[in-house]
């Protein structure tokens, strides 16, 4: 009896160690730390540019496109999403949609390797008998877009304060050289003919390496046209033709990893933008954005988006200064980080002091400390953003 228990005992802590050795296994490890799930959550940030390298569509509420809002790049939506097309076709992180109502679902024309593609979307609710694959898991916690947008807003109106040496002379606003630039336009101005104008040798890719912010203030609840491609010329070509040159494009110019760093910023929007092409992102987090036709090359931040144009995928590359106001680097769902450390600044107020920081040619600073995307095969849940 007593040989018999111990033959048993020998038995089970052999099988034991063999279930720990194998789940142990790096490659087990490796797969069991990337399987999406009910419990993830976003934790890259609420900060307009992270938002930028990331997202194609970013909407606290719903994105109603007909069959021509084909979008190559992930999505939030923080209310319905009614596409007659797919989207991420070229997605670097999952997707979030609070309510499917209908969709092709993730589009599959792009199959590079680096980054790495990701089809997860979490979702809170889908229509009765769907089913769009294992990759969609029901995880409607995954993003707070509520929380996201009151810190978005403040970043929109900081960003049409940042002061900048660059100004309209002569309806013309000259790129060129290592400045980034910011300018804030009264919304007047789209009415008139200020041009922005970029003479510099490298061309379109002079967008990849350098900001252009243009900040339109005064709209409100006024419903406004805007063409974000015949107001710019590069070296005398049109955005347009010139986009098509642009280095590193990819997937027939619908996508390019190196970068679109030329921003349309509207803070005090509330009505409807009917944008007629669009070269660059467009950040409007208050009004309701309505795509005539054509396509886009940049993401959209928005209260909702409407119509139908095609979304090309162009992530930013580098990172907007947005003053003093709330940047929302600080962990999503809590008030302050754990990672982030604090120090006082003379009138009180905290700053933080752990973001890496490099001078530039001007005296001024930028941040270094941006992670390249995740190229691991099988992983998605932890690319971050794409980094000058």
């Amino acid at each position: 009896m007593k040989k018999t228990v111990t033959k048993r005992f020998v038995a089970v802590l052999m099988a034991f160690i063999m279930v720990c050795t194998f789940c142990n296994r790096p490659e087990n490890v490796a797969k069991a730390a990337t399987e999406p799930s009910q419990e993830d959550r976003y934790s890259q940030g609420y900060d307009i540019s992270s938002i930028l390298k990331q997202f194609q569509y970013f909407t606290s509420g719903d994105v109603t496109m007909n069959s021509s809002g084909h979008t190559v790049g992930a999505v939030v939506v923080g209310g319905k999403l009614d596409l007659k097309n797919t989207f991420g076709d070229a997605a670097i992180v999952p997707s979030y949609i609070k309510n499917v109502v209908s969709t092709q679902g993730v589009g599959n024309g792009w199959h590079g390797e680096e980054p790495k593609k990701c089809d997860t979307v979490y979702y809170g609710e889908i229509p009765s008998g769907s089913s769009f694959g294992s990759n969609w898991i029901q995880n409607s916690n995954y993003i707070n877009t509520e929380e996201a947008f009151e810190s978005i807003k403040k970043q929109s109106v900081a960003l049409s304060e940042v002061d900048s040496a660059i100004k309209v002379v002569d309806g013309i606003i000259t790129c060129s050289g290592n400045e980034d630039i910011y300018v804030t336009l009264d919304c007047t101005a789209l009415k008139s003919d200020v041009k922005i104008v970029v003479k510099d040798e490298s061309g379109i890719d002079w967008f990849k390496n350098h900001i252009l912010c243009i900040s339109v203030t005064g709209v409100k609840e006024t419903e406004i046209t805007f063409d974000g491609y015949s107001r710019i010329k590069i070296n005398d070509v049109s955005l347009d033709e010139a986009l098509v040159k642009m280095s590193g494009s990819d997937y027939n110019n619908q996508l390019n990893f190196g970068g679109m760093n030329l921003i349309w910023n509207f803070p005090d929007a509330t009505g409807t933008i009917k944008a007629q092409g669009l070269g660059g992102h467009l950040v409007a987090p208050s009004a309701t954005v309505d795509f005539q036709s054509g396509n886009y090359e940049g993401g959209v931040i928005a209260k909702s988006i409407t119509g139908g144009a095609e979304g090309h995928f162009y992530p930013m590359s580098k990172t907007l200064k947005t003053g003093d106001k709330d940047s929302g680097e600080t962990e999503p769902g809590s008030s302050e980080s754990s990672s982030t450390e604090k120090s006082s600044t003379e009138d009180g107020s905290t700053e933080d002091t752990s973001t890496e920081k490099s001078s530039t040619e001007d005296g001024s600073t930028e941040d270094t400390s941006t992670e390249k995307p995740s190229t691991e095969k099988g992983s998605c849940r932890f690319v971050k953003h794409l980094l000058h």
